[in-house]
C-alpha cells in the first residue's frame, strides 16, 4: 500500500530515538563537560568533535548532526548539541581496585585536545558508578562514600524504586570538577544508563538555569534607579501648568520606556531559558524516584533550597520589569491626552 507521506514525517518520527541511553555496568567512571558556545555556534561544536575524533581514529559526525557516540579502545564518547551548548560525556570500565575519582576518564582524552577548548567549559562532572557493598541496608552514609566528597554538605537518596542510591555535594573540587557516585544495588545495563544520565543532567541544567541570576542581580538598582525616577516623574504631571513642561514631561517620559525597553530586550532570553532549565532539572529531580535515606537531605530539597530561590529573584526581576514598562506607558498614556488635546486646540 503506497503511503502519502509528509515529508516531515520520518524526520520527526525519528527524533524520539536519536539519543538512546547509554548502557552502563558497575563499576565504570564517566566524566561529563558542558560547553556554553551559543545559538549559532553548532557548526564550530562539531568541527570541535571532529578534532577529537580525528586524535582518538574514529569517524567524524555527520554535517548537521546533533547527536553522535563512537569508541576508541575501552573509551566511549557521547556528544550532544543542544539549543546553546554542547555536552561531551566519555565512560570507561572502572577496575575492581581503583579508586573511582584518582583517574577519571577524562584523562583518556587527548591532552592537546583539551587544552584547544575555549574558555566556555561551564560544567565538568565526575561520575562513579559501583556496586552497592552487600552489607548495605540503605541507610545512612557509607563511610567509604563520604571521603570522596569535600563537604559534609552532602544530598543523597535511594533512586530508581530502591534499586541504586545516589550521592552529590553540589561542589566543584581541586581538579574543577564535581563528583556524583551512585551505588548499583541491580540495576540493567539501560537502567544504569539513565539514571547516571539524568543526574549528570540536573547538574547541566541547574548550572544552566543559574546564569539568570548574575543578571537579575545586575538589574537589581538599575530597576530601583528607574523606580524612584518613574515615581517623581509621575507625581508631577498633576502640577504642570503649561504645554511646555508637558512636553518636557513626556520626553522624559520616553527616555524612561526606551530604557526599560531595552533592559527587557536585554535579559528576556536569558530569563526565559532560566525558566526552561530549571522546569527541566524539576522533571530529571522527579524521574529519580527518590526515597529519603536517613540523615541526608534529598537531591530535590537541596534544589529547593539553593536553586529554587534564585529562580524565584530571576521570575521576580522579569515581573518586576513588566511592571515599570506598564507603569511608564500609563504615566505616558495619561500625560499624552492632555498634551493631545492643547495640539488640536
Amino acid at each position: 500500500m503506497l503511503l502519502r507521506e509528509h515529508p516531515e514525517r520520518r524526520a520527526v518520527s525519528n527524533e524520539v530515538h536519536s539519543r538512546p541511553y547509554p548502557t552502563l555496568r558497575a563499576p565504570e567512571q564517566v566524566s561529563h563537560l558542558a560547553i556554553l558556545s551559543g545559538e549559532a555556534a553548532a557548526a564550530e561544536d562539531r568541527a570541535t568533535l571532529a578534532r577529537l575524533c580525528a586524535l582518538l581514529g574514529c569517524d567524524p559526525p555527520a554535517e548537521g548532526t546533533t547527536f553522535f557516540a563512537a569508541s576508541a579502545g575501552t573509551l566511549r564518547l557521547r556528544w550532544e548539541r543542544h539549543t546553546e551548548f554542547s555536552t561531551f560525556t566519555f565512560m570507561r570500565p572502572l577496575g575492581e581496585e581503583e579508586e573511582p575519582f584518582a583517574a577519571p576518564a577524562i584523562q583518556a582524552v587527548p591532552q592537546t585536545w583539551m587544552e584547544s577548548l575555549p574558555p566556555k567549559i561551564l560544567v565538568a562532572v565526575h561520575a562513579a558508578l559501583l556496586e552497592a557493598p552487600p552489607d548495605w541496608a540503605g541507610q545512612g552514609l557509607p563511610a567509604a562514600v563520604g571521603r570522596y566528597f569535600a563537604s559534609d554538605n552532602v544530598a543523597g537518596s535511594l533512586v530508581a524504586g530502591g534499586m541504586a542510591a545516589a550521592w552529590t555535594d553540589f561542589v566543584i573540587h581541586e581538579d574543577g570538577f564535581g563528583r556524583v557516585l551512585v551505588m548499583d544495588r541491580g540495576l540493567r545495563e539501560r537502567q544504569a544508563g539513565r539514571l547516571v544520565q539524568r543526574l549528570l543532567e540536573i547538574e547541566t541544567y541547574r548550572t544552566m538555569a543559574l546564569l539568570g541570576f548574575p543578571v537579575a542581580r545586575e538589574l537589581a538598582p538599575q530597576l530601583s534607579r528607574l523606580d524612584r525616577t518613574l515615581t517623581e516623574t509621575s507625581s508631577r504631571i498633576a502640577t504642570l501648568a503649561d504645554i511646555e513642561g508637558e512636553r518636557t514631561l513626556l520626553a522624559t517620559l520616553t527616555r524612561h520606556a526606551a530604557e526599560i525597553e531595552r533592559l527587557i530586550n536585554a535579559s528576556v532570553y536569558r530569563f526565559g531559558a532560566s525558566r526552561a532549565y530549571y522546569a527541566l532539572v524539576e522533571r530529571r529531580i522527579a524521574e529519580l524516584r527518590e526515597q529519603r535515606i536517613e540523615g541526608l537531605q534529598t537531591i530535590a530539597e537541596f534544589m529547593e533550597r539553593r536553586l529554587a530561590p534564585a529562580m524565584r529573584t530571576c521570575e521576580a526581576t522579569a515581573a518586576r520589569l513588566e511592571a515599570l514598562a506598564q507603569r511608564v506607558g500609563r504615566a505616558s498614556n495619561l500625560l499624552r491626552t492632555p498634551v493631545d488635546i492643547e495640539l488640536e486646540a
